[in-house]
């Protein structure tokens, strides 16, 4: 008796990108970051996960920190002072 092995090869072409994070009109940022619109309708993109956009959505602060307009600083809960972040606009 004669026997015949069959081997099924399953090829399996797995693409990974990067996760994206939706910010509404059709337009993304990067996992990780935060989505800010300025008011002419530009999207930019902060560094920061959970940040606050400031100024026009032209710079950006951290996570609980709140924004200084006039020095483009941030200060956190703490009265911490860093710079603040510029958000990176898509073209």
């Amino acid at each position: 008796m004669k026997m015949v092995l069959k081997v099924s090869v399953l090829l399996m072409v797995v693409v990974v990108t990067r996760a994206s994070l939706y910010c509404g009109a059709g337009e993304y940022c990067s996992s990780g970051k935060t989505c800010c619109w300025r008011p002419n309708g530009h999207l930019g993109c902060c560094p920061y996960e959970y940040a606050n956009c400031c100024g026009g959505a032209s710079f950006c602060c951290g996570p609980g920190s709140s924004c200084d307009l006039e020095n483009k600083r941030c200060y956190s809960r703490d009265s911490k002072s860093s710079p603040a972040v510029p958000v990176i606009f898509k073209s």
